[in-house]
């Protein structure tokens, strides 16, 4: 638990910039779009993030397996061979999405908006889609080759800069402006990466992967290379594209039952809920899917998972409390006033986030242990019981419908993911942390489905989140979280008294 918290922090300066820049466009868009530009503007970068998705071909996790595979063997024809053909099959695949886009651009704005008029513009928003695939798979190399210094400036950069054409665009062009952005940031994206790739790879490499050569035998990369990184991430490919095309699906089922303005309502829940999750998802990336994938020891397996439950359980659960607490302040201070009916959508959105991640863990774990079928399978599952849910609940909930079927769609393809761990990966959940979990759903719940909004009600939840800590955290739990926040603080002053 203690590595997972290390390498969470530690990947966390890249999203801390990440989520501050999403503040900074929320508000921004908030200001100058209004719920009902929000929520057009969201639908296409989600729609943009689906392409995006299915050009990628989830193909990341290979390049990243096989260039560090490679770049122990100091193998430079093999990486660069590799990745040229990355390259290619994502750029064919983004053109070839890009012309059906152009083609059927009036069918798309018909389906994702409920109204004509922004095929031309949807097709105006894929142009950034090569870039931004590219730019992924820059941050696969760079995995790659364990240069994550090189990744967070990456990131954070590109993130900052991003800025620039949003607030010139929609400035000039409201809400048409907003799908001209979606173009030029991908071109300022991959720049950025493509600048800090020359400079972090290894010498000459870059020019290797351009290389005549490479182009030359494109043909021979893709049977060396391609049928492996498209095996590789089969299954997450599969997933991805479930994931987005569930976001895309029914967002237009929102938008064309209830309204526009409610798409951007939505959007509020569903950007805090990305942003301060995206902290606990990185970490496991970064260390919980590679520890699983080397472990071949069953118990190592279990502790793991525990350790992640634990890990995130905790962290998850206060995150639940504060944002439910001071929803009305984050709503008048990320957005406006006028998304003020948002705060209807928190108590079930949060909810379902807890059940989220729990399921996150063990979905990267079947991942990880090669069980792609079984992934895939669980992710159809779920995809099945939020648009079923959503469909059954819309009537009679309304905008509510759609965080109510995402917290049930969580909680169902949390209990079938812990059966199917316990039954047939010889998976043993904890005493300490099932009682952690149930006592987490209580406390959660209490927090945000019992009471008022009122001050002493609000002290009373905030004195039970503490308890709850105090009583669930070990001692040994306790005392690394003291020396941590000491270290930091240490850090903190000691850098300032140096200046």
């Amino acid at each position: 638990m203690l590595k997972l918290f290390k390498v969470t922090t530690i990947t966390s300066i890249a999203t801390l910039t990440y989520i501050l820049v999403g503040v900074v466009r929320a508000k921004f868009t908030a200001l100058t779009l209004g719920p009902s530009g929000v929520g057009i503007f969201s639908q296409a970068l989600n729609f943009q993030q689906l392409i995006i998705t299915i050009s990628s071909l989830s193909i990341g996790l290979g390049v990243t397996k096989y260039v560090s595979k490679y770049n122990t063997d100091n193998d430079i024809s093999k990486t660069s061979g590799l990745i040229s053909c990355a390259f290619w099959m994502q750029v064919i695949a983004s053109f070839a999405l890009m012309l059906l886009t152009l083609l059927f651009s009036g069918m798309f704005s018909k389906l994702l908006f409920s109204r004509e008029g922004y095929g031309f513009f949807i097709f105006i928003a894929t142009v950034g889609i090569p870039f931004f695939v590219i730019a992924s798979t820059g941050e696969s190399v760079l995995f790659g080759f364990g240069n994550y210094k090189a990744f967070t400036k990456a990131r954070s950069f590109s993130s900052v800069l991003s800025l620039i054409p949003l607030f010139i665009f929609i400035s000039l062009m409201n809400i048409n402006g907003g799908f001209i952005y979606l173009a030029v940031n991908g071109i300022l994206t991959f720049s950025v990466y493509l600048y800090l790739l020359d400079k972090s790879l290894p010498k000459n490499l870059l020019k290797e992967i351009f290389s005549v050569k490479n182009f030359v035998s494109i043909r021979d990369n893709f049977r060396k290379f391609g049928k492996d990184l498209l095996s590789y991430g089969g299954a997450s490919f599969g997933a991805g594209i479930l994931t987005m095309a569930n976001i895309v699906f029914l967002r237009s089922l929102v938008i064309k039952n209830i309204g526009v303005e409610a798409s951007g309502y939505y959007q509020v829940v569903f950007a805090l809920s990305a942003y301060y999750l995206t902290f606990f998802t990185n970490g496991l990336w970064s260390y919980f899917y590679p520890k699983i994938s080397s472990i071949k020891e069953k118990g190592e397996y279990a502790r793991e998972i525990n350790n992640a439950f634990r890990f995130c359980a905790f962290g998850v659960v206060v995150s639940i409390a504060g944002l439910f607490l001071f929803r009305h302040a984050i709503i008048h201070m990320l957005f406006s006033a006028k998304f003020t009916a948002s705060s209807e959508l928190f108590a079930t959105e949060l909810s379902g986030d807890f059940f989220y991640i729990l399921s996150y863990i063990m979905g990267t774990s079947l991942l990880a242990s090669a069980k792609l079928r079984s992934y895939l399978g669980f992710n159809l599952l779920y995809t099945v019981c939020y648009i079923g849910f959503f469909i059954l609940l819309l009537k009679p909930l309304g905008l509510k419908a759609i965080t109510t079927s995402y917290l049930a769609a969580n909680l169902v393809q949390f209990s079938a993911l812990l059966y199917y761990h316990i039954k047939k990966m010889d998976f043993r959940l904890y005493a300490r942390n099932a009682m952690l979990i149930l006592s987490g759903i209580v406390v959660a719940g209490a927090i945000v489905f019992i009471g008022s909004d009122d001050i002493l009600t609000s002290i009373f939840k905030l004195i039970l989140l503490a308890f709850w800590l105090y009583i669930m955290a070990t001692g040994s739990e306790k005392n690394k979280i003291v020396d941590i926040a000491k270290s930091r603080l240490k850090l903190i002053f000691g850098a300032n008294h140096a200046g």
